[in-house]
């Protein structure tokens, strides 16, 4: 679907290779099959540029299980799909993502249609102000993911032991029925 014309709120289907889509449905697509493969859905499921805005500041999951984070750089070397994102005045039509997938370059905008490689945009370019990765990386080996954690708490895993685990089994067995 390279060089193909850029299709705003459209959709790809399988067997009709000569449907577009715009920037935010072919990151979508790109995520359906990266993690469905043979199985993707071909659908936007509802996603555009907006259903990233808001899921919270680094860390916190967007579509997809995508991982915010604060800069471009904060991505891990080798994650498989990584995405650019600008959110403009009013969004829609004023907002712009592309992607790369294992290092390779995939938008659709108005300026240059679909693009696979090319004079497509990569997920650092400077016009970006926003960005996600998909976990994982290039070699299969899995991403492992530790969310930011509050200052001030205490996490225990089992085997956990000593005078704090001591003190929270206490409080717990004064509470329990």
């Amino acid at each position: 679907r390279d060089n193909l014309p850029y299709g705003y709120g459209g959709c790809w289907v399988p067997n009709n290779i000569g449907r577009t889509t715009d920037c935010s449905g072919i990151v979508t697509h790109m995520l359906d099959a990266v993690i469905n493969g043979p199985k993707m859905g071909w659908s936007r499921y509802g996603i555009s540029t907006e259903s990233y805005r808001y899921v919270g500041g680094p860390g916190s999951r967007g579509p997809f299980g995508t991982i915010r984070v604060g800069n471009w750089r904060d991505i891990p070397k080798g994650s498989v799909l990584t995405i650019g994102l600008h959110h403009g005045y009013g969004g829609g039509a004023n907002s712009h993502m592309a992607c790369d997938l294992e290092g390779t370059a995939i938008e659709s905008s108005g300026h240059d249609d679909q693009q696979y490689g090319g004079p497509a945009w990569h997920f650092n370019n400077p016009y970006f102000h926003d960005w996600f990765y998909l976990p994982g990386t290039v070699d299969g080996a899995p991403e492992p993911y530790h969310p930011p954690m509050p200052s001030g708490i205490e996490v225990f895993k089992i085997g956990s032991s000593g005078p704090k685990v001591r003190k929270l089994q206490d409080t717990l067995n004064r509470y329990s029925p």
